[in-house]
């Protein structure tokens, strides 16, 4: 526990600069392969920093509120107290973070490709053209969160992708809007003439 209360920002941001970058990073088609070797990685890098405990939770989490003792005066025998935040939470949670940052990017590479496969092959189904959007604009901001932005202009085209044939008659004008250099759609304008088609579908 003193290992934590002692952790300032300035170490924290040490870490940052000398944790090993882990390598190959661990993905969903060769994680039977590499799981050990990454782990391994993984344990001898914080290893170098003293941070395994953390790491495996053999250090929990500290209160976040301690009471100290203040003595009100020499002549008094009453012992007042003092709520305040706890250095050692502090510590541990700026520690956590750090960990945590650190450990995704080593499996960051393997969460993109799943995101950029759930924007190429989702369909609409039976979900309304609001509910399917909203679907495909949280894969593309998650996928942004992972270092990968995704344009409105590509989102929009995954959006169509991933309509059914009951909607190729606006798919046909709205690709050829997108693909025109004067007549250009936004992704909002796009959805609002969806819905407006899917209406007149019911």
């Amino acid at each position: 526990m003193e290992k934590l209360a002692n952790l300032s920002s300035t170490q924290v941001s040490i870490f940052s600069s000398t944790l090993q970058v882990i390598t190959p990073k661990l993905t969903k088609n060769n994680y039977k392969d590499n799981y050990r070797f990454w782990r391994s990685q993984v344990l001898s890098a914080v290893g170098a920093h003293e941070l395994e405990d953390h790491l495996t939770g053999s250090i929990p989490c500290p209160d976040l509120i301690i009471v100290s003792d203040n003595d009100s005066s020499s002549q008094s025998s009453e012992t007042l107290t003092k709520e305040k935040i706890n250095p050692a939470y502090v510590a541990w949670k700026k520690t956590n973070k750090f960990l945590v940052t650190w450990l995704l990017a080593s499996i960051s590479e393997s969460r993109a490709l799943h995101l950029r496969n759930l924007l190429q092959t989702t369909q609409k189904g039976s979900m309304n053209v609001s509910e399917f959007v909203k679907k495909m604009k949280s894969f593309a901001e998650n996928l942004s969160g992972s270092g990968q932005v995704i344009s409105d202009e590509d989102l929009l085209q995954y959006v169509l992708d991933g309509l059914g044939p009951e909607f190729d008659a606006v798919v046909v004008n709205l690709t050829s809007r997108i693909e025109s250099k004067f007549d250009s759609v936004s992704l909002q304008e796009a959805q609002f003439l969806l819905q407006k088609y899917e209406m007149r579908l019911e």
